[in-house]
């Protein structure tokens, strides 16, 4: 199971820079180690959009909808990521404290 996660994560990773991330945070149960059988990939995605929330999540599923490991995406503008951490959300506390940065732009 650890192979197939690892070759899907990085699959799904160079499937995404079609969509033009800045940064990709792995996050949940995956980060921590506690990937299993019944788990999906939870995928903070920072990207400069105009795009609606929900059209981005769209987005992101279409380019990952080939790989066997479900993926749960956000999608946050920068922007909307500086008013988060501004307002001490609890997500995006959990995001940056136990996440895993898998992609940065160059």
């Amino acid at each position: 199971m650890a192979d197939l996660f690892k070759t899907t994560l990085k699959n799904i990773v160079i499937a995404l820079q079609e969509y033009q991330p800045e940064k990709i945070i792995l996050f949940g149960s995956a980060a921590e180690g506690k990937f299993g059988a019944q788990s999906d990939l939870d995928l903070f995605i920072l990207k400069k959009t105009k795009k609606r929330f929900m059209d981005r999540i769209g987005e992101v599923l279409d380019l990952v909808a080939e790989f066997e490991i479900p993926v749960d995406p956000v999608v946050y503008t920068p922007q909307e990521f500086s008013r988060a951490k501004k307002e001490n959300r609890m997500f995006i506390e959990e995001v940056l404290g136990k996440g895993k940065v898998i992609y940065e732009a160059a």
